[in-house]
C-alpha cells in the first residue's frame, strides 16, 4: 500500500478527495446551528441570515459557545435575544437536537450554551417589521453583549 502511495496510482488522491469531503465538528455544529434558526419567522428560510460561529466546544461536546452576528445590509425587527435566540425554548432544543443527528452528532449527552456574544454589525437594519418600512436604525459602530448559560436540560426563559 505504502509503494501504491508513493507511484501515485490515485490511491493518495482518492484519500485527499474522501478528507476533503469530511466535515469538521465545528462545521457540523454551525450547520446544525444555522438549520434552528432558517425557521424563524424573519430567517424565512434562510439559514444565512444571521451569522453563526461556533467559537469553542469542550471534547465530550456538553459544552459549547457561539457567536450570533445580526449582519450589515440584513433587516430585522430588533437585535435582542429574547426576541431572536430560543434557547430558553424545549422546542428550540429538540430542533437543535435533530439537526444534529442529520449531522451525525446528535448522540450527546444534554447540551450547555456556555456563553453567546451577539455582534451586531454596523450597517444591520434593525427596527423593521415591514420590508416596506424606510424607518431603520443602522448601527454606525459595531456593538455587543454576551449571555449564558443556557442548558438543555433546564431551559429558562430570558
Amino acid at each position: 500500500m505504502v509503494d501504491a502511495l508513493k507511484k501515485g496510482s490515485g490511491v493518495l488522491k482518492h484519500v485527499q478527495m474522501a478528507q476533503a469531503n469530511v466535515m469538521t465538528v465545528t462545521q457540523k455544529l454551525e450547520k446544525a446551528v444555522c438549520r434552528c434558526f432558517s425557521v424563524s419567522i424573519y430567517a424565512n428560510g434562510r439559514d444565512d441570515y444571521y451569522g453563526f460561529t461556533v467559537s469553542s466546544f469542550d471534547s465530550m461536546l456538553s459544552s459549547l459557545e457561539l457567536v450570533v452576528r445580526f449582519k450589515s445590509g440584513e433587516r430585522y425587527c430588533c437585535a435582542e435575544a429574547g426576541c431572536h435566540l430560543g434557547f430558553w425554548d424545549e422546542c428550540w432544543w429538540q430542533r437543535f437536537r435533530n439537526a444534529l443527528n442529520c449531522e451525525g452528532i446528535g448522540d450527546l449527552s444534554p447540551l450547555t450554551i456556555d456563553r453567546v456574544t451577539v455582534i451586531v454589525e454596523t450597517g444591520a437594519m434593525l427596527g423593521l417589521r415591514d420590508p416596506n418600512d424606510s424607518s431603520a436604525l443602522c448601527p454606525e459602530t459595531e456593538w455587543s453583549y454576551a449571555l449564558g448559560p443556557f442548558s438543555e436540560a433546564n431551559p429558562v426563559r430570558l
